[in-house]
């Protein structure tokens, strides 16, 4: 591989994370450091309230909770559907499948 070659592919490696710095990082932390800034009435001011620590608590542990939840249960079906063969096992396979597939085809669809 010429070094030119190895100069792009290593150029195109890098477009991806500075279009995130760019486009993304940047807008972020600049709201940030305006909405955290002395004497700002912003975001700073929001998190220093009782009301914000209490929805703060309940949303971390209600997708704690969620997440454990979904852990269990997910666990549990793919272990049954891979060890047991049993009547509409492969419809329930098929219907797992669509949630993963349908946005695909649905973006497919609005293409066309």
């Amino acid at each position: 591989m010429t070094q030119l070659a190895r100069i792009g592919r290593n150029g195109l490696i890098l477009l991806p994370p500075a279009f995130l710095l760019i486009f993304f990082f940047y807008p972020l932390i600049s709201i940030f450091a305006v909405s955290f800034a002395d004497g700002s009435n912003g975001f700073a001011a929001l998190v220093e309230t009782d009301y914000f620590a209490r929805v703060f608590l309940f949303t971390t542990g209600q997708a704690a909770l969620s997440t454990l939840l979904s852990l269990l249960l997910g666990t549990a079906l793919a272990l049954a559907l891979l060890r047991r063969c049993f009547p509409g096992r492969e419809l329930l396979l098929a219907l797992l499948t669509t949630a993963a597939v349908a946005p695909t085809i649905v973006i497919a669809f609005g293409v066309v």
